[in-house]
């Protein structure tokens, strides 16, 4: 069910990839233009949202919630953030918002990100422009294993290629495939919308 101001006011969803720009975005851009009003990531720090609701469905429905489970409070999950597009559905401004865990599968417990984009789909409706940002993929790696390595990750860039290739089944790899990640998204909502 899509409400009438929904389908007519535009809206915008940045799902990333991660080490492309992703929290310069968040923490300069998107809170800082006139004609956004941004709900998070990045509302008044690099990690808050809007409110606590849209900092729950965020981190926590859209990434991690089994199918069962998401069926039960997709009502909650549309309703948070249709309350923002009623609310800014007569002025000129353009509602959103921003993560780069929407577009990979950080870690195993996440859901895959098909799922993640047909629950956007359902949440967001018509008139959503996607925001995309790639990288060269080994640029991309090379990032991503020193961030690991400040987390704690205490293995060769070696081992952490052979991870990444040899379990592409179940962690981020087949994520950097941004020709599938791309079609999915002008499927869902449309190619003029995909950027």
């Amino acid at each position: 069910r899509l409400c009438n101001f929904k389908q007519k006011m535009r809206k915008y969803i940045h799902i990333g990839f991660p080490k492309n720009l992703s929290t310069t975005l968040q923490r300069d851009f998107f809170p800082n233009h006139k004609s956004l009003i941004h709900l998070g990531v990045g509302v008044t720090s690099s990690i808050d949202y809007i409110d606590d609701d849209i900092n729950l469905i965020c981190e926590a429905y859209l990434l991690y919630s089994s199918e069962r489970k998401y069926n039960t409070i997709k009502p909650y999950v549309i309703s948070s953030f249709d309350k923002y597009f009623e609310k800014y559905s007569t002025t000129n401004k353009i509602v959103g918002i921003s993560s780069e865990q929407l577009s990979f599968k950080f870690s195993p417990d996440q859901i895959d990100t098909h799922t993640k984009a047909y629950r956007l789909k359902e949440a967001f409706g018509e008139n959503t422009s996607i925001i995309i940002l790639v990288r060269n993929q080994l640029d991309l790696l090379k990032s991503m294993y020193k961030e690991v390595i400040k987390i704690g990750y205490d293995k060769s860039y070696q081992d952490f290629i052979e991870y990444v290739l040899y379990y592409k089944d179940r962690n981020f790899a087949l994520d950097f495939c941004f020709d599938e990640t791309i079609t999915l998204y002008r499927k869902l909502f449309g190619a003029d919308n995909v950027h």
